[in-house]
C-alpha cells in the first residue's frame, strides 16, 4: 500500500475550530492515499463543530462530517460541492452577491494555495430557507508541498445575524422615532448631563442641540423646586417617572410639560436616562376652557330655577338631576339617580315617552308637553324640552321642564270666563226684552184661568203659567251669569249663611233618602252678598243630593287656613269624566236629562264676583268641591 505524509504544522486547527484548545493538537497524520474516507473519519474523531473536506485539488467532491451535514441539510458523509458536474440548487451568497464554484472559499484556497478566513456566506435553498455561516479554508499538502485537497471549517451565526438585523431594525426605527417625534426626546445621565436631542427638542425649549447638550437639565428646569426633586428622587428610586413639571424655554416663558424618563444600561454598562418631554400647555389651556365650561353648566344645571335632567333614552334612567326637580316633584337625588322612569311611575303615558325618544334620537332635540307624576301620586302637566347628546357612545338626553299646571288652568279659566262674558253680555241684552212679553202672557192667562166660560180649561191654564214660571226662573239664572251685576258685599261669616239653609237643605236631602253630615269650624268675616252666598251653597248641595246614590251621604264643610275661608260640598257619586271636567261651569253644559247648565255657571260667575276661586277633586268615590274666598289683610 502506498503511504504519504501529509504535513498540516501551518493549519491552525485550535484556532480555527477544528480541534478544541484543550486538547493536543498532532503533528502530522500519515494518511493512505487509497483510504481518502479514513482521513475524514479520522477528523471526525477529533472535531466537535463543522468540518467540510475536499479530498482532490479540484474540489469536484467535498465531504462533510455530520454537524456540517446538518448545515447543509445533507446526510452525513454526502457528497455537497459546487464544482461538481451535478452542483446542489443551492444560491451561496457573500455580501449580497451570487458566487461561482471558482469563488467559494474552498475552491479559492485549492486554486490559490492560500488560506481564507473568516468569509461570511449566506446559503439560500429553494424552499425559502436561509442559513449564514463564516468560514475558514485551507489547502492541504504532501510532503513535497503540493496541493492535493482542502479543509475547511465554519460556525453558524444564522441565529446571530438575524439578532443583528433585528437591531439595527429596531435601531432604525427608534432612530426614525427620535428624529420625527413631535415631543422632545433626550438622552441623559442620570446627573443631570444631557447627551443627545432630537429637532422637536430644540423647537420646543428654542435652543441649538449643542446648547441643550452644554448646559443640561439647569437651563430648562427648575432643579431646586420640590417638586422637580421629588420627580428625580422618584427616577433614581424606581428607575420610572410619569409626572407633570413646569419647564424653561430660551425666551424665559415658562410651560407645562409631561415628562416620562426611565433609566437603562448601554452595551457598556453605562447608567443612562432616555427622556420625553410634551408641551401640553395648549392641552391645559383646553382643559382650563372645559373645565370652565363645566362650571358654567353645572351652575346652570344645578342653580337654575328650571327643573333639569340628564337621563339615558333607552332605559329612561336619571344621571343626574337638579335641585328644582327635587322640589318640584318631592323626591330627592338619591330617590331619582339609577332609578328609570319607569320604576318611579315618573310619567303619566309611558308609551308618550318612547315616541318621544325615538324623535329625540331622528331629530336631535324635541320640544312637547308632557304629563308627569310626583312623588306623591300628584299628576302634573310640564312643558319640557330636551336636547340629544352622547355619553360614553350612549345617547342620552339634557331636558328641561316647567310645571304648567297652574297655567293651565288659568288658561281653561280664562276661557271659561270669556264664555261667561259672552253669556253675560247677552243675558244683559235680551234678558229684560224676554222678560217683558213673558210677564205679559202670564197676566192675560191668569185673568183667563178666572172667568167661567173657561173653567173647564183651568188646569191647563195652570200648567202653561207654571211653565212660563220655570222660564223666568231660568231667565233669572241667565241674567245671574251677567258679570256686570251689582253685588252688595257686607260683613259676614259663610257659617252662618249655611246654617240658615241647612233645614232647607236637610229637608230637600230627606225626600231623596239622602243624609246631610256637617262639619262647621269657625271661621273669620269675610265680604259677603249673602243671597248669592245662598244661591252657590243651594245649587252646589242641590248637585251633591242629585249625584249621590240612595241612602248615600253628603259632607258640608266650612274651616280655614292662613290665606283662605273654604267651604266645600262632597257626594257620594260615580264622579266627572275627565273630558266633561273641563267643561265645568261653561253656560249650558249639563249632563242631566232636564238640566238647564245653568247651576254651575252661576256659581263659578257669583266665585268671580267675590274674588274667590273653585276647585274640583273627583273619582269614582265622588266629587267634591272648593269653594275658597280670600281672607282681608
Amino acid at each position: 500500500m502506498l503511504v504519504k505524509k501529509i504535513i498540516v504544522e501551518d493549519f491552525m486547527l485550535n484556532q480555527t475550530g477544528v480541534f478544541p484548545a484543550s486538547r493536543k493538537v498532532p503533528d502530522e497524520f500519515i494518511i493512505s492515499s487509497n483510504d481518502k474516507k479514513s482521513v475524514f473519519e479520522l477528523f471526525l474523531s477529533f472535531v466537535p463543530g463543522g468540518v467540510s473536506i475536499a479530498v482532490d485539488v479540484s474540489c469536484e467532491k467535498i465531504l462533510h462530517n455530520p454537524r456540517a451535514a446538518q448545515f447543509l441539510r445533507i446526510n452525513d458523509f454526502e457528497d455537497f460541492s459546487h464544482s461538481a458536474v451535478q452542483p446542489p440548487p443551492v444560491k451561496v451568497l457573500n455580501n449580497g452577491k451570487e458566487l461561482s464554484a471558482d469563488e467559494m472559499p474552498i475552491q479559492q484556497a485549492a486554486k490559490n494555495d492560500r488560506g481564507i478566513y473568516e468569509v461570511e456566506l449566506e446559503f439560500i435553498w429553494k424552499d425559502g430557507v436561509r442559513k449564514v455561516a463564516l468560514w475558514n479554508a485551507r489547502p492541504i499538502h504532501d510532503e513535497g508541498r503540493n496541493v492535493i485537497g482542502v479543509i475547511a471549517t465554519f460556525e453558524e451565526i444564522t441565529k446571530q445575524k438575524q439578532i443583528e438585523k433585528e437591531l439595527l431594525a429596531s435601531e432604525e426605527r427608534f432612530r426614525a422615532m427620535f428624529e420625527n417625534s413631535p415631543n422632545a426626546i433626550m438622552l441623559t445621565r442620570p446627573q443631570g448631563s444631557i447627551l443627545d436631542v432630537n429637532p422637536a427638542g430644540c423647537d420646543i425649549f428654542g435652543w441649538t442641540k449643542e446648547e441643550l447638550c452644554t448646559m443640561g437639565w439647569t437651563g430648562i428646569l427648575a432643579i431646586n423646586d420640590i417638586k422637580t426633586i421629588n420627580v428625580i428622587m422618584e427616577r433614581n428610586k424606581t428607575g420610572n417617572i410619569h409626572s407633570e413639571l413646569t419647564f424653561l424655554r430660551k425666551d424665559g416663558a415658562r410651560f407645562e410639560g409631561e415628562i416620562s424618563s426611565k433609566l437603562f444600561k448601554n452595551g457598556e454598562g453605562e447608567l443612562l436616562g432616555i427622556v420625553i418631554i410634551r408641551d401640553i400647555s395648549e392641552r391645559k389651556k383646553a382643559e382650563q376652557i372645559i373645565s370652565q365650561s363645566e362650571e358654567k353648566f353645572s351652575k346652570i344645571f344645578h342653580g337654575g330655577p328650571i327643573m333639569m335632567t340628564l337621563a339615558t333614552i333607552e332605559e329612561g334612567k336619571f344621571i343626574d338631576v337638579n335641585d328644582a326637580l327635587c322640589t318640584g316633584t318631592g323626591y330627592t337625588r338619591e330617590d331619582l339617580i339609577g332609578c328609570t322612569t319607569k320604576e318611579l311611575n315618573f310619567f303619566v303615558d309611558m308609551g308618550q315617552r318612547w315616541k318621544r325618544g325615538k324623535t329625540l334620537i331622528e331629530q336631535g332635540k324635541i320640544e312637547a308637553d308632557i304629563d308627569f307624576r310626583t312623588k306623591s301620586g300628584e299628576v302634573r302637566q310640564g312643558h319640557s324640552w330636551s336636547q340629544l347628546i352622547y355619553l360614553n357612545d350612549q345617547p342620552c338626553h339634557i331636558t328641561g321642564l316647567i310645571d304648567i299646571t297652574e297655567q293651565k288652568l288659568l288658561e281653561q279659566e280664562m276661557a271659561r270666563l270669556d264664555r261667561l262674558n259672552l253669556v253675560g253680555q247677552m243675558a244683559a241684552g235680551i234678558g229684560h226684552e224676554v222678560r217683558n212679553p213673558m210677564t205679559t202672557v202670564r197676566g192675560y192667562l191668569q185673568l183667563l184661568s178666572s172667568k167661567k166660560e173657561v173653567s173647564e180649561y183651568k188646569e191647563t191654564f195652570d200648567l202653561m203659567i207654571e211653565e212660563l214660571d220655570r222660564a223666568n226662573s231660568i231667565i233669572t239664572n241667565y241674567l245671574s251669569v251677567a258679570n256686570n251685576k251689582i253685588i252688595e258685599l257686607e260683613m259676614a261669616k259663610i257659617n252662618e249663611i249655611v246654617e240658615n239653609i241647612l233645614p232647607l237643605m236637610k229637608s230637600n236631602a230627606t225626600l231623596n233618602d239622602i243624609y246631610i253630615d256637617t262639619e262647621i269650624e269657625e271661621v273669620s268675616e269675610i265680604p259677603l252678598d249673602k243671597k248669592e252666598i245662598n244661591q252657590i251653597i243651594i245649587n252646589l248641595v242641590q248637585n251633591a243630593i242629585q249625584a249621590t246614590p240612595y241612602k248615600g251621604i253628603v259632607k258640608i264643610r266650612t274651616y280655614e287656613n292662613e290665606e283662605e275661608v273654604v267651604f266645600s260640598v262632597q257626594d257620594e257619586g260615580k264622579g266627572i269624566p275627565k273630558e266633561m271636567l273641563e267643561k265645568i261651569g261653561t253656560p249650558f253644559f249639563t249632563t242631566k236629562e232636564n238640566g238647564t247648565g245653568l247651576g254651575l255657571a252661576v256659581c263659578y260667575s257669583i266665585a268671580q264676583r267675590h274674588n274667590a276661586k273653585i276647585d274640583i277633586q273627583t273619582g269614582s268615590n265622588g266629587t267634591t268641591f272648593w269653594v275658597k274666598f280670600k281672607k282681608i289683610r
